[in-house]
């Protein structure tokens, strides 16, 4: 009797779902794939993930571009900002955010993938590689190339290949009606300088950088000979002689601090004889620090500040997706 008791309770087990049994069947889980991310690992994947977590709101933005908002198990603390994200408005009812998180967190929501960066530290890739959580490693982007391969990487690894490859061939489209637009302005390039609190960041080597390239600009910053993470002296500054102050608009709860660094930094005396001390231009972070397909519209933003005219329209930003 007691052998056909057990035999009933397994039975039990398998029927009611063993885990994932029927959802294994499903379409979506129809065969095991491989991917290699940035730094050469492969990753062995079951299926395709259905808990992502990533390591940034730009790769959040990359995934959102690739599968619907239900896939992400947790979401950048910034993605909800609509001064810095193109997907608040998607992912304001996700109810779970990331900020200065550790791996027990991220164990804790039980992810099936973890899309990071070489920005991210390499003791959390570790560790999450440890417990059996699929770490894909995308580069830190410094071009509009190297967002490309981003999204490609990740559409790979989440096993959407052609959305991904869909997304960046809109995004050439994009650049392509961008450089048409440019060709006809026949005035030099105007200088232009940004002010952030970042105050180490926008040098040659930077995303922002690439940018202001592909906007038809000249980076004040890159002109004066600063890398990107090399401090911007007053006298570079003075030097750089910018036809644009481009000032940096964060989100609410830190504007506060970043009015009182803009009044100091434009009041100060060494830069009341420049050329652009009193053309200044106020640009939202999602603009200047995007890395991911949404790029184009930092692009067509700088332009439009730079050359002081709507060279393109701005009334219509989605995050770009390829499905």
């Amino acid at each position: 009797m007691k052998k056909y008791v057990v035999l009933f309770l397994c039975f039990l087990f398998f029927v009611t779902g063993c885990g994932n049994t029927k959802e294994l069947k499903t379409p979506e889980y129809k065969s095991a794939y491989e991917v290699t991310d940035y730094q050469g690992t492969k990753i062995k994947l079951a299926h395709k993930p259905q808990r992502i977590i990533t390591d940034s709101f730009g790769l959040d933005e990359i995934v959102l571009g690739l599968v619907p908002v239900e896939k992400l198990a947790a979401v950048n603390y910034l993605d909800q900002d609509p001064a810095i994200s193109f997907i608040a408005g998607e992912t304001k009812n996700i109810k779970h955010t990331l900020k200065n998180y550790g791996t027990e967190e991220i164990l804790s929501l039980h992810p099936d993938m973890f899309i990071a960066s070489t920005w991210t530290d390499t003791a959390k890739i570790q560790t999450l590689r440890q417990m059996n959580i699929p770490v894909v490693v995308c580069r830190g982007p410094a071009s509009v190339k190297e967002v490309k391969a981003n999204v490609s990487l990740v559409a790979a690894a989440l096993g959407e290949k052609d959305r991904g490859k869909n997304i960046n061939e809109q995004v050439d489209a994009e650049l392509a009606k961008i450089a048409e637009v440019l060709k006809k302005q026949h005035k030099p390039q105007p200088i232009v300088l940004l002010v952030s609190l970042m105050s180490s960041y926008g040098g040659t080597g930077s995303l922002y950088d690439a940018l202001c390239r592909q906007a038809g600009l000249v980076n004040g910053i890159a002109k004066v000979g600063i890398k990107n993470g090399e401090f911007l002296a007053k006298e570079l500054v003075v030097q750089a002689n910018p036809d644009l102050f481009i000032l940096s608009a964060p989100s609410q709860s830190d504007e506060k601090q970043y009015a009182q660094y803009r009044k100091q930094f434009m009041s100060d005396p060494a830069l009341q004889s420049l050329t652009g001390i009193k053309n200044v231009a106020v640009l939202p972070d999602r603009y200047i620090y995007c890395s991911s397909q949404n790029i184009v519209y930092g692009i067509k933003a700088l332009a439009n500040k730079g050359y002081g005219q709507e060279l393109f329209p701005m009334n219509h930003e989605i995050c770009i997706k390829g499905y």
